[in-house]
Order: structure tokens, then C-alpha cells, then sequence
């Protein structure tokens, strides 16, 4: 395991650490992926999947009840309104109140955290304060959003299982 974090870590650059306090807990890099948008494959972001224990299982992952992360770090600007359309096209319409009124516009740059606990999520990024939004189905959806069948993204998503790919 710890030889499965250092690979990852050296994949990502130095961009992740190898681990992150959260939720209370030590959690381990799971997986590291880039967003690239259109044909032109436009780096739009990076992420990191974080974990208690490594898996590249997504059901195993989203059916855990102990914390999860996912961090993003921003390489392009993003206006408001193609995040809430990049989000209700992934989520379904409507979102939940607390998380659209949390959506900002992304600058080149900005870092947000989503940290997943049993019974919600938790919102964290620049310019705004942290938001919980409540319901494990919500925050079972929203993960789903990264690593399950939704995400438009198939390597993205590879990459944050720690399948490669990403």
C-alpha cells in the first residue's frame, strides 16, 4: 500500500500528497486524474480521490460510510453558469438548494474540496464559506458524479479509482 501511494504521488507531479487529514481521519491518495474538455483535450482540472484504504472497487467506495475526498485544483476559468450546467447535467436537475447557492465561477487556480462523510457532504473552496449539504443519498450521488457511471470522463474517473487512465 505505502508503494502504491508513492507511485501515485510521483504520478501526480507533487501536485497531492500522499495523504490528507480529514473528516478526523488520515485518508491515503487513492487516484489522481485530469478533466479534459472537447477534442482539443483542454485540461480543465485535476483531481485526487482520497480514501481510509486504497480500492479501485466504485461501488465498495460509495456504499463506505467513513470519509471520503475529493479535491480539484483548477487549471482553466470557468463561468458560473457552464459549472451549473456541467453539474445539472451530471446530477439531474434540480440541485439542492444548499449546493447550487454554494456554486461560484472558477478562476485559474482555485482549489475546492468535497469531503463525503456518512450522512452529507461538505463544501470547500475559495471566496465562499464551507457548506454541508445533508443526506447520504445527495453525497452517494454526488460521488457517483466522479468515479461511478455518470461521469463523462472515463479516464478521469480511471484514474481516481487508481485504475490508470487518468
Amino acid at each position: 500500500m505505502r508503494r502504491r501511494a508513492l507511485l501515485l504521488a510521483a504520478f501526480a507531479d507533487g501536485e497531492f500528497p500522499a495523504s490528507r487529514e480529514a473528516g478526523g481521519r488520515r485518508l491515503v491518495l487513492n487516484g489522481t486524474g485530469r478533466r479534459l474538455y472537447s477534442w482539443l483535450r483542454v485540461e480543465v482540472y485535476r483531481a485526487a480521490l482520497y480514501l481510509e484504504r486504497p480500492s479501485g472497487e466504485a461501488e465498495a467506495i460509495l456504499a463506505a460510510t467513513g470519509p471520503r475526498l475529493v479535491e480539484v485544483h483548477y487549471r482553466r476559468a470557468v463561468p458560473l453558469e457552464s459549472v451549473v450546467a456541467a453539474w445539472e447535467a451530471t446530477l439531474g436537475q434540480p440541485l439542492p438548494e444548499a449546493f447550487r447557492a454554494w456554486l461560484r465561477p472558477i478562476a485559474v487556480g482555485d482549489m475546492e474540496r468535497q469531503l463525503f462523510l456518512g450522512d452529507g457532504v461538505v463544501l470547500e473552496g475559495p471566496g465562499r464559506p464551507a457548506a454541508r449539504v445533508a443526506g447520504a443519498g445527495f453525497a452517494r450521488r454526488l460521488l457517483g458524479c466522479w468515479i461511478g457511471p455518470a461521469m463523462p470522463d472515463e479516464g478521469l474517473r480511471r484514474g481516481l479509482l487508481g485504475l490508470g487512465g487518468g
